[in-house]
């Protein structure tokens, strides 16, 4: 998904990430602001978690000052004591939470100190003694499910730190603006990287997935419900326009499948037959402009049928393209095509009804970037094509292709997900493995350097 759509991440405030940073300075009765030192009386540190292991981090907000009347009037850089075993970055006073990432099996000290105020925590860094059951790149950060635990690594955090609050995920999505999981009991929590928080909705999901600034998920009975950004009508509920709160998809569909891109959403039907709506400027919606228009761009505001008539079994939205597996096992890709990620050996502008990617494999799924695309074989296998500037599509090359390519390191894959530049992929060996883009550490694997073969994420056995 393009980085452009970075401009609509305003609509998507899911979360509020409270710290002691926000805590206010003293100010004396003439208004002139006081040290924290000389207004400090008591100095806490607390830490989310007493165990975390090598490899793996934790948020942990700095010390906390407060007055005599116990109210907090700033934040404290904290540091270790043990730094071979656990290393603090990005503390500073007031700033905002820090990372303690464990480097090896053992007890570390973090302190905190203001004047003659001092406070100490101890954490236990253990070997990583599971493997990443599942993985979602949104480009801009990723994340992956440890059990029930989530852990994400975003732009300059290149290694996973676990997600506040969690422990009882089942499922997890990575955006561009945000990151939204389901609990065992299908509740819908979304936000930043640090702390998802609930919907304020009655609603349970039983699968959810966050676009670039828009996310849709589908209740047990195939209702599909979206929100956030919704100005290209990738909401479908009608109208163009964005939605904080969860809007039910116009038409009484039932869905069993849902994929959310740039700014264009698709499903697939109980009958097999898939729709799509939202922008539809690249023709991403795998039909011809009609003469609904969104702030006078080419839409669809409700869900229309991709042209051909196919049956798939799995859909993914791009960035102006989307690809779909049929019930054959040939993969089909519709829309823009200009970086070659329609797969089938040209760069066509743009395509309205749906084209084979080139070859005979048989596909089980395709995911789908910002102008790449990526494909589990039968024989579990991954291949890419479409844009490679940056290796995205895993063959050893900075450059694209416009057919399928095999993804080099001979792994076997139980799963893939791509967005924006970057692939991931979780191993039959249940290893993640991530390439593409890393400039600001987006791979997980503590490196800022992008990668054009499967690196692996950092924490695992």
């Amino acid at each position: 998904m393009k980085r452009r759509a970075m401009k609509h991440l305003a609509y998507l405030m899911l979360t509020i990430v409270v710290s002691a940073s926000s805590c206010p300075v003293g100010i004396t009765d003439v208004g002139v602001p006081r040290s924290c030192e000389s207004l400090a009386k008591s100095l806490t540190l607390a830490a989310p978690v007493d165990t975390l292991y090598v490899g793996r981090g934790i948020y942990m907000d700095q010390g906390l000052a407060k007055d005599r009347s116990g109210r907090g009037v700033c934040g404290v850089e904290i540091r270790s004591e043990d730094p071979l075993v656990a290393q603090v970055l990005g503390s500073a006073r007031n700033a905002p939470p820090a990372f303690v990432f464990g480097l090896a099996a053992g007890t570390a000290r973090i302190t905190t100190t203001l004047g003659a105020l001092s406070d100490t925590v101890t954490i236990t860094v253990r070997p990583p003694v599971s493997d990443y059951s599942a993985i979602s790149t949104g480009g801009l950060k990723s994340c992956a499910l440890d059990g029930q635990r989530a852990y994400c690594w975003a732009a300059n955090v290149d290694r996973p730190v676990r997600v506040r609050g969690d422990g009882h995920f089942s499922s997890i999505s990575a955006g561009s603006g945000s990151v939204c999981a389901l609990d065992r009991a299908g509740e819908a929590f979304c936000g930043l990287d640090q702390l998802p928080m609930a919907l304020a909705e009655s609603l349970r999901f039983v699968a959810i997935e966050a676009g670039s600034a828009h996310v849709c998920a589908l209740t047990a009975a195939g209702d599909a419900y979206c929100w956030g950004e919704g100005s290209s009508g990738e909401l479908g509920n009608g109208v163009a326009w964005m939605s904080p709160t969860p809007v039910q998809v116009t038409g009484g569909i039932a869905f069993t499948a849902i994929t959310a891109g740039l700014r264009h959403t698709c499903g697939i039907a109980a009958d097999s037959t898939a729709l799509c709506w939202g922008n539809n400027e690249d023709l991403a919606l795998g039909r011809p402009y009609g003469t609904e228009r969104c702030f006078g761009t080419p839409c669809n505001t409700i869900p229309q049928p991709v042209s051909g008539g196919l049956h798939f079994v799995s859909v993914a939205a791009g960035g102006a393209f989307t690809c779909g597996v049929t019930e054959t096992g040939a993969a089909w890709c519709w829309g823009d095509g200009a970086e070659g990620q329609l797969g089938n050996g040209s760069t066509i502008y743009a395509s309205a009804t749906p084209v084979r990617v080139s070859g005979t494999s048989t596909f089980r799924l395709v995911v789908a970037g910002s102008a790449h695309a990526c494909g589990l074989l039968a024989d579990s296998t991954a291949v890419c094509w479409g844009s490679g500037y940056a290796g995205q599509l895993g063959n050893g090359s900075m450059t694209g292709s416009s057919q399928p390519t095999s993804v080099q390191g001979g792994l076997l894959f139980r799963s893939l997900s791509a967005a924006e530049d970057e692939t991931c992929g979780i191993a039959k060996d249940n290893l993640a493995y991530c390439w593409g883009l890393a400039t600001g550490g987006q791979l997980g694997n503590g490196e800022h350097q992008s990668s054009s073969t499967p690196s692996r994420v950092l924490g695992q056995r």
